[in-house]
């Protein structure tokens, strides 16, 4: 008998295969923002050298507000009389002057950058919003024009529909009243039925399926605006004055009799002060411009100091 041990005394053992780990999976690469959505340090956006770090570091002197506002009190405390009157009253406004221009010293710098400053991130601002403000008010003045054509569609059709329903319920007014002559109702009640039927309405017709549709993130607004008196819609409405075209200083003019007359308000126009009065500067006691007059006004100023 065969010894089982034997049996596979010549077969070679089994190798046991090592276990794999599992390949890890890749990790997803991480998403860029466009540049455009990045954010980035204000000390990037400005020039490299742009004094933002002086701005953030100024402190106001407060010794030198304590010395202008006791060097106006003195000034106001001075009575201008007399000779005496006259110098105590320059020494004053001398002192209150150079106290006012240490102050001015002082701010020039941080008020000169925070002014830059300003005036950057407001033009970047302006630079950033323009084309979309732009797109929505175009977008938005095309979305009025159709809502409004929608609405005079359906308007159209609902006064037909209403028309249409108005002529029904006076045909059946009228053949009520011949139901009721037939039936012989009495003279006055049927010659009541047949007046009522020439005048006879249906309830309001509801609003139709052509209706402009709500939208979800506007409402549709209608604003009243005012233009020169026969101006094209292409062009501007409120243009200034030098470049009025022939026809718009006509108009103008009208205006200005309208209120000479009384039926236009003197609202509606605004004198040029700035204008007028570098008129008076230049042409001093010769200014001749119907209604106004020039007048002399004055102050001090510091000698040597030119007149800007």
């Amino acid at each position: 008998m065969t010894n089982p041990s034997t049996l596979f005394a010549d077969s070679p053992e089994p190798e046991i295969e090592p276990l794999i780990d599992p390949e890890p999976e890749p990790e997803p690469e991480p998403q860029m923002e466009p540049a455009a959505l990045a954010l980035v340090p204000l000390m990037d956006v400005l020039p490299a050298d742009f004094a933002l770090p002086a701005l953030i570091r100024f402190v106001p002197d407060v010794r030198l507000r304590a010395a202008a506002d006791q060097a106006s009190a003195y000034a106001l405390s001075v009575e201008v009389s007399g000779p005496e009157g006259l110098q105590r009253a320059d020494v004053a406004v001398t002192t209150l002057k150079a106290s006012l221009k240490a102050i001015d010293e002082h701010f020039a710098d941080p008020c000169d950058t925070a002014n830059q400053l300003h005036k950057r991130l407001t033009g970047m601002r302006g630079e950033w919003v323009s084309p979309g403000k732009t797109a929505a008010e175009t977008v938005g003045r095309r979305i009025w024009q159709e809502q409004r054509r929608l609405a005079d569609l359906e308007a159209a059709e609902r006064r037909r529909q209403q028309e249409e329903e108005d002529r029904k319920a006076r045909e059946r007014a009228r053949a009520e009243a011949e139901a009721a002559q037939k039936a012989r109702a009495p003279a006055p009640v049927v010659e009541e039925m047949k007046r009522q039927a020439e005048t006879a309405t249906a309830p309001p017709v509801a609003r139709t399926a052509s209706a402009p549709p709500p939208l979800k993130g506007s409402s549709v607004v209608t604003t009243w605006k005012v233009r020169i008196a026969g101006t094209p819609a292409s062009d501007e409405p409120n243009p200034d004055i030098e470049a009025l075209t022939p026809a718009q200083r006509a108009k103008v003019f009208e205006l200005l009799r309208g209120i000479l007359d009384g039926t236009a308000p003197i609202a509606a126009i605004q004198v040029n002060w700035s204008y007028l009065s570098k008129r008076a500067k230049a042409d001093k006691g010769t200014l001749a411009i119907p209604g106004v007059e020039a007048f002399e006004d004055g102050g001090i100023r510091a000698k040597g100091a030119r007149a800007k």
